[in-house]
């Protein structure tokens, strides 16, 4: 019977049948670009290069510390709710907002938590390194194009516990897994494409990044270990895939 929301700085739990709030809890606080009328997101035309604000790097979490366009990934279960808050990872109690456990990037490197998916015992977590989104001119824009839709190339991926918060694996994107609509989860397996946009693409090679020799690529990896099921090379740019329960994988 609870609502899990997240608001600036805060995270908090509403009774679905009342509106009454349960309790409430703080989150990292990040600054809010917005277009005049403020909100959460990094995109705004009254700051066009919002990876180079000065103001906002003045805030816990600065603008190369963010993955999406606005506030941070999360999953909520019954035991624990998941927030993916750059430099930590963090776990609340459902029940009471007290936070449960506050754990680091698993391996060594400039990195910070992307997206986060539960399954089972299991916690499959996104990796990013900041340049990368700095590199990638997140929000360069104004009104997000691309990059709105939370599809920023991530560096890693991971497997954790995700009661005690121990690394099970871990595997290296080649170009960059494609963040959220670009990983799912089922029937033991963890689905994901390595690639990245045509506009990321664009602003890397402005930075002057090299490129991988091997195409972007759609992997199968087992859930339990990471080992490789299968991959395919991909000629086409796919930019959703879902696993459905006729176990069928749709692109």
């Amino acid at each position: 019977g609870r609502m899990i929301l997240q608001g600036p700085g805060l995270l908090a739990a509403i009774d679905i049948y009342t509106g009454r709030v349960l309790w409430e809890t703080p989150l990292p606080k990040m600054y809010t670009f917005g277009g005049g009328g403020g909100g959460l997101g990094i995109h705004s035309k009254k700051h066009p290069r919002p990876w180079e604000y000065e103001e906002a790097f003045k805030f816990e979490v600065t603008p190369v510390e963010r993955c999406r366009a606005s506030g941070f990934d999360c999953v909520s279960q019954s035991d624990g709710i998941y927030v993916a808050a750059a430099k930590h990872l963090l776990r609340f109690d459902p029940a009471t907002g007290k936070l449960l456990s506050k754990w680091t990037v698993p391996i060594d490197g400039d990195l910070r938590w992307g997206s986060v998916r539960v399954s089972g015992k299991t916690l499959v977590a996104t990796l990013f390194r900041p340049k990368d989104i700095a590199d990638a001119q997140a929000g360069y824009d104004g009104n997000g194009g691309d990059w709105a839709g939370d599809r920023m190339p991530m560096s890693h991926l991971v497997a954790v516990d995700r009661q005690s918060g121990e690394l099970l694996w871990k595997r290296d994107a080649k170009w960059g897994f494609l963040n959220r609509s670009g990983i799912c989860v089922g029937s033991g397996r963890i689905y994901c494409v390595d690639l990245i946009t045509e506009k990321i693409y664009g602003k890397f090679k402005e930075a002057g990044r090299r490129f991988p020799d091997v195409p972007p690529t759609l992997y199968a990896f087992d859930l339990a270990t990471g080992k490789e099921v299968w991959q395919f090379p991909l000629d086409v740019y796919v930019q959703n895939i879902a696993y459905s329960e006729s176990k069928d994988l749709l692109l």
